[in-house]
């Protein structure tokens, strides 16, 4: 069962990430058991951190050269990287073809060549050595999933679990079957039945978490990561998970505790930090959101292409300060990562706004639209940054354009269209748009009052009388929905 995160956390291997660590830090040479050197390459591996999983296994490897286990793992890890070639020159020069691990891992490979009538006869003659033990049975369907082949891993599954019903692996793997393909219901029911038999395993109650969490259930979602954490209060992902669960409630501030508690255990993840900067955007605490997207572009392990939309973030935060200097220093950096980005010239469209200057604005605005794939995602967001200047027309004929050219999208827009009616002194249209809202996208039409909010209180308050007056009248809601 991957419960990495609560191995991770017990006092002896702390110990030993710190012993690690010091090494690293003093550049002394201390001597680790190859176990050791492995467990901490699949932390590292865990935390995001591949430059130092790579330095557990090169001195795994200067300590212990002819380690199989260790020689596995790198196989394993350069086949995720995508180096099958490499990975299949190591596993020819390893000396015991006829270990199981090898195997297992053979048969990987195969698969990811696509050689599956191959791969086949490796796993019927597995499977007869080892007398289709759980364990075999497991393993298979691991290696099938893996390589996304889930037809073929569920005969395996079933196999194992006619076995062997209680089995805490098989339940876990028939949970993470059904999560695989999508079947949400179904691994909630899988995880809850190994929770009836084994309530203290974390995994398990972090994985129900995201299950709830992926269908908006919220209620259930906090439920379930409250157990998580009553267990072990310490688990990083389950204060991940908690933020989010605050954050699709709307409460940014509750959010930005938890992913920074977490943060704090992760010991540096650059993933959650985008997070952490966003929450800061906001609770327009820019400085602090610069500093982490700064953190993020100066990290080792970032790619260039993905350093353009940092480089983006950051320069919304400069000209939210009204530093236009930075921004548009961050906009070109952001250009030269990735030219191809499109929301680099919705905000390029935002800076020239700012600068009063509407033609410069709409040419690049044109071109945000021209290079993204979901035209009516970035119309909409034209449409709302043009509103938030109070460009009232220009806001009022893209709107249009959505609702013409994309109507199903409209509905995640009414919101913004009260504030645009707000703005045009037209109560009634105001009031329709916010009936509209409250029956196709409740949440959507909260969320764009609030955002429009921030910079028009009045129009908040005018909003949100309407909102509540409507909600609160099921008469009125019957008429609307006629």
């Amino acid at each position: 069962m991957n419960n990495f995160y609560s191995s991770f956390l017990t006092p002896k291997f702390q110990e030993l990430l710190k012993q690690f660590e010091e090494m690293i830090e003093q550049g002394k040479s201390v001597y680790f058991d190859s176990n050791d050197l492995t467990c901490l390459a699949e932390y590292y591996a865990s935390q995001g951190k591949p430059k130092k999983a790579e330095q557990a296994i090169a001195y795994a490897k200067q300590l212990h050269p002819d380690d199989l286990d260790i020689c596995i793992y790198e196989c394993n890890t350069l086949l995720a990287q995508g180096k099958t070639d490499e990975a299949i020159r190591l596993l020819d020069s390893l000396p015991d073809q006829t270990d199981y691990e090898v195997r297992l891992l053979r048969i990987s490979i195969l698969l990811e060549q696509g050689q599956t009538d191959k791969a086949q006869l490796f796993i019927e003659k597995l499977m007869k050595e080892e007398d289709e033990s759980v364990e075999a049975l497991l393993d298979i369907s691991d290696v099938y999933m893996d390589a996304h082949l889930y037809a073929q891993a569920k005969p395996f599954l079933q196999k194992a679990y006619q076995k062997d019903s209680k089995s805490i692996e098989v339940l876990t793997s028939m949970a993470d079957y059904c999560q695989a393909t999508g079947e949400l219901e179904k691994t909630i029911e899988w995880y809850k039945k190994i929770l009836d038999e084994y309530p203290y395993e974390t995994y398990c109650w972090v994985e129900l978490t995201k299950c709830y969490l992926q269908l908006e259930d919220i209620e259930k979602a906090f439920e379930a990561v409250d157990f998580a954490l009553a267990i072990n209060e310490n688990i990083p992902e389950a204060l991940e998970l908690k933020g989010f669960c605050y954050m699709q409630s709307g409460d940014i501030e509750k959010a930005l505790k938890y992913f920074l508690k977490a943060d704090k255990l992760y010991n540096n993840k650059p993933r959650l930090w985008i997070v952490i900067a966003q929450c800061y955007m906001g609770l327009m605490l820019f400085p602090a959101a610069a500093d982490y997207l700064t953190a993020l572009l100066e990290h080792p392990d970032i790619p260039e292409y993905e350093k353009a939309y940092y480089y983006e973030q950051r320069a919304l935060c400069s000209l939210a300060i009204c530093d236009t200097e930075a921004c548009l220093k961050d906009l070109e950096a952001g250009r030269i990562c990735d030219p191809q980005f499109p929301r680099l010239y919705l905000t390029y469209g935002e800076y020239y706004l700012v600068q009063n200057d509407l033609k410069s604005a709409q040419t690049e605005f044109a071109h945000a639209e021209a290079l993204d794939p979901n035209k009516d995602e970035m119309l909409g967001l034209i449409a709302s940054t043009l509103l938030r200047y109070e460009y009232i027309d220009e806001a009022a004929r893209n709107y249009a354009r959505l609702e013409k050219e994309y109507p199903e999208k409209i509905k995640e827009y009414y919101g913004y269209l009260a504030f645009l009616h707000y703005l045009q002194d037209d109560l009634q249209k105001m009031t329709e748009d916010i009936a509209k809202g409250y029956l196709q996208a409740p949440r959507e039409l909260v969320a764009g009052i609030m955002n429009m909010g921030e910079q028009n209180e009045m129009f908040k308050e005018v909003a949100m009388n309407i909102f509540n007056n409507i909600s609160s009248n099921p008469d009125l809601i019957r008429q609307l929905d006629k």
